[in-house]
């Protein structure tokens, strides 16, 4: 949540449960979807879609953030 927040995402929900956090940021959605892989280790999956030439690197910029707060 915090590394779409620093993407200037708007978190509009988030569950935990399903592990499905959405936000937006101007015309366009992104979404952050984790799981627990059956090997134990966590898969992270970053998508955002807007208008056709709207922020086409929203989901570059999650990511980025998203790598920093990990420390990598």
């Amino acid at each position: 949540m915090d590394a779409m927040e620093d993407a200037g995402v708007r978190i509009v929900s988030a569950d935990r449960n399903s592990g499905i956090i959405r936000g937006s940021r101007d015309a366009a959605d992104a979404t952050v979807t984790v799981r627990t892989q059956a090997d134990g280790r966590v898969r992270v999956e970053i998508n955002a879609r807007g208008p056709s030439g709207q922020d086409p690197s929203l989901a570059d910029r999650i990511y980025q953030a998203y790598e920093r707060r990990m420390g990598r």
